[in-house]
């Protein structure tokens, strides 16, 4: 059922509909912490999808705590190096950059970019995003130059 509920909410986040997505992501949150307790990587990814759409909506404070407690749970879960946990960290520091809370944002962001191209390398959708979350960041702070760096096209990382 979990599953069902997730999958359903990732159609309707693909439309656009983050509120509905939040409320499927909320009951499969709901069914992971009864079937699998509260320290498990299943709750971890359900967190995710749940405080990806709050952020999507809006509700940064919502999203921060999710992202926070997400990756609580990886870091129990996984062992070092995992990359679920430089994931978490890069949506994360992209919520903080949503919440102009740069400095903090700056160390979760590249940290975990290098360890996603390391791992994935350039061309990963996975990498690509984490790319994506760097360079707005800089680019809301103010830093084009490091912006810069970061973009494929001005002779940063691919």
């Amino acid at each position: 059922m979990a599953s069902a509920l997730n999958n359903v909410g990732l159609v309707l986040r693909a439309k656009g509909d983050y509120p509905g997505a939040a409320e499927l992501h909320r009951q499969t949150l709901e069914i992971d912490r009864k079937v699998y307790g509260p320290v498990h990587a299943e709750v971890g990814g359900a967190l995710n999808n749940l405080a990806f759409d709050l952020q999507k909506a809006g509700d940064l404070k919502g999203a921060e705590a999710l992202l926070r407690e997400s990756l609580a749970i990886y870091r129990q879960s996984y062992p070092q190096g995992h990359v679920q946990i430089p994931t978490t960290e890069n949506l994360l520091g992209g919520c903080l950059t949503d919440m102009k809370r740069y400095a903090e944002a700056e160390p979760l962001l590249t940290s975990s970019y290098a360890v996603i191209l390391e791992q994935f390398g350039p061309d990963h959708p996975r990498t690509q995003a984490a790319r994506g979350r760097v360079v707005r960041l800089y680019e809301a702070w103010g830093k084009p130059q490091k912006a810069a760096a970061y973009r494929p096209t001005e002779g940063g990382p691919r």
